[in-house]
């Protein structure tokens, strides 16, 4: 039953722009992951939906050796089944793949191939790309991932959304991405944290904390929660509302930058809030955003794109101080206000 329910719920995905032929004739791919070996390649894993008699249907698993990171029905299929890559919801780029340098690739490539679709999520692996996919089959649920993250949008507190479109933007636009971080465990997975690129390798990753300040920085917290701890006591408040906005400015020979993040917070009922809760918040916040900031600084990650915003907005300090450490070297002052809705 609980088969013939999820052929049920993704038959929408299946048929469109698809002709019941063309049904029984492929597997429908739902997730892919990369890893790389010396001298071999890429080890492309590829999860898929595949029809198992009238309404039925299961998740199954293929690996499969490539000299490239390029994936088309005609190079991957299975037995008399073409893959087709119409309806793929999620990529996962392996540890392997994210620390030689193929972040670039796969992702250009992906992108490249008209059957794929741009909302396609991306995520970096813990470990192996092929552990993850292994984890999403033997779910029995091809769409796990798609789907923890549809269910999920309005409370993604450890984690970020990034599709295909956002993660070859910012590949194109500036020098340092933040990717969701994927991890199995006891046969489930676990999605938080991030894991930091610079010049298309990876050199770090996020923790929760400073996942959150990321994305406080970049004023996507609307949704979230925060909890303060006081007298061991948690208290929490939610985000209805997270800008943030930067000025630069130079003060003696030396680039600086302010962002200004506010937020607006609900209380919520049943908890006792003492008094100058507010300023506890924003001091949590702040060390948050501190500690995400520091570390890309560290890792000269600009995964904020500040780069990018002072040539918007001051093309004459982006052309004074622009070089290949700028980011590094900037001194970037935090203002956080709180207010309660």
């Amino acid at each position: 039953m609980k088969r013939l329910i999820g052929f049920v719920l993704i038959l929408p995905f299946l048929v469109t722009g698809c002709g019941g032929n063309d049904i029984e004739g492929r597997n429908f791919v739902s997730a892919v992951g990369y890893d790389t070996e010396a001298n071999s390649g890429y080890e492309i894993s590829l999860c898929f939906i595949e029809p198992d008699g009238k309404d039925m249907y299961s998740a199954a698993k293929a690996d499969v050796i490539s000299p490239t990171a390029a994936v088309t029905d005609k190079v991957l299929s299975s037995g008399k089944r073409q893959m087709y890559f119409g309806h793929l919801k999620a990529v996962v780029i392996g540890s392997s793949a994210a620390e030689n340098g193929s972040l670039d690739e796969i992702l250009i490539d992906l992108s490249s191939n008209n059957d794929i679709s741009m909302d396609t999520v991306v995520l970096c692996a813990q470990n192996s790309a092929s552990g993850i996919i292994s984890t999403v089959s033997n779910s029995g649920d091809g769409l796990y991932i798609w789907d923890f993250y549809k269910n999920n949008k309005d409370r993604l507190y450890s984690t970020q959304k990034l599709t295909l479109a956002e993660a070859v933007k910012k590949l194109d636009t500036q020098n340092g991405i933040v990717i969701p971080l994927v991890d199995a465990e006891d046969e489930s997975l676990i999605i938080n944290g991030g894991v930091i690129f610079s010049n298309n390798i990876k050199t770090g990753v996020f923790d929760n904390n400073q996942i959150q300040g990321f994305i406080y920085v970049l004023g996507g917290g609307k949704g979230h929660s925060e909890v303060i701890n006081i007298n061991s006591e948690e208290v929490p408040f939610n985000i209805e509302k997270n800008t943030s906005s930067v000025k630069f400015y130079e003060q003696d020979g030396v680039l600086k930058a302010d962002y200004d993040i506010s937020f607006k917070v609900k209380r919520l009922d049943g908890f006792n809030y003492p008094e100058g809760a507010s300023e506890i918040l924003a001091q949590q916040i702040k060390g948050k955003c501190l500690a995400a900031i520091e570390k890309l600084q560290h890792l000269n990650s600009d995964s904020l794109g500040i780069a990018q915003r002072l040539k918007r907005q001051d093309n004459r300090l982006y052309n004074k101080f622009y070089n290949e450490e700028m980011f590094k070297n900037m001194v970037i002052n935090l203002e956080i206000n709180v207010a309660e809705k």
